[in-house]
C-alpha cells in the first residue's frame, strides 16, 4: 500500500492487519506508478519467506532491542524489494486467475451486501479500485452483465427471504427491502431470472412440503 495516495480501507468484515512500513527509496518506481496497493502470493517462494519474517518478527517486537529491531526493518526491506520487481501488475493478475477472480470477488461482495451497498457502477468500481470501464469489461464474456448481476443478486437473496417467511411479510415490503422500485419490478424481475412469479415461487415450496411430509 502507497501510504503517500490518499485511499480508502473498507471494514465490512472482521478484520486482523499486521503493518509494516517500507521505506519509498525501497520500492521500485515502476512498481509505486502501476497501482495504490499491491498484493502478493504468501504460500510459495520469495512470498513465502517475507510474510513469514513479518509474523515472527511481529510477535517478537517486544523482545527485541532496537538494533535488532534496525536490522529486522533492513531485512524486510530487502526482501520487498526483491520481490517488487519480480511481481508484474499483468503476473499478478494472471496468478491469481485474473478477471474471472476479481469478478468473483465483485459477486461474493454483491451477496453480502446488495441490500444495503451503493451498488451503481462507479461505486462497485471505487469499492474494488477499478475503473467503471474495467468493471463492465469484467462482465464481457460473462453470462450476464453486471447490472443484470446485481438484479439476479436481488432477486435471489429476495427469494430466500420470501420462503423464510412464508407469507409473514407482504410483498410490498420485500420489494421495498430488497430494492426493487415497485411490485411490478419485482414481478418482471422474478419472471426474468427465475422464470416464476413470487406467488409461484411460494406454491412450490408449499408443494415440496407437502411432498416430504407425504414421504415421511
Amino acid at each position: 500500500m502507497d501510504a503517500t495516495r490518499s485511499f480508502t480501507l473498507d471494514y465490512l468484515d472482521p478484520w486482523r492487519t499486521v503493518s509494516f512500513p517500507v521505506p519509498v527509496r525501497d520500492v521500485p518506481e515502476s512498481l509505486r506508478a502501476e497501482a495504490t496497493a499491491r498484493t502478493f502470493s504468501t504460500g510459495t517462494g520469495l512470498g513465502a519467506v517475507l510474510a513469514d519474517t513479518l509474523r515472527s518478527s511481529w510477535s517478537q517486537a517486544p523482545r527485541m532491542s532496537d538494533s535488532e529491531a534496525d536490522a529486522v526493518g533492513a531485512a524486510v526491506a530487502s526482501l520487498s524489494r526483491a520481490l517488487s520487481p519480480s511481481t508484474r501488475t499483468d503476473a499478478l493478475r494472471e496468478e491469481a486467475g485474473g478477471d474471472e477472480v476479481l469478478r468473483r470477488s465483485i459477486e461474493h461482495h454483491l451477496e453480502r451486501h446488495v441490500r444495503f451497498a451503493d451498488t451503481s457502477p462507479a461505486a462497485m468500481a471505487r469499492h474494488f479500485a477499478i475503473s467503471v470501464r474495467k468493471l463492465h469489461q469484467l462482465y464481457e464474456s460473462a453470462p450476464l452483465t453486471y447490472g443484470q448481476t446485481v438484479m439476479r443478486t436481488r432477486v435471489l437473496a429476495c427469494a430466500e427471504d420470501l420462503r423464510a417467511e412464508r407469507g409473514r411479510a407482504t410483498m410490498t415490503h420485500l420489494a421495498a427491502k430488497w430494492g426493487f422500485s415497485d411490485l411490478s419490478h419485482l414481478h418482471r424481475a422474478f419472471r426474468h431470472h427465475l422464470g416464476h412469479s413470487p406467488r409461484e415461487v411460494l406454491a412450490q415450496l408449499d408443494a415440496d412440503v407437502a411432498a416430504w411430509e407425504r414421504a415421511g
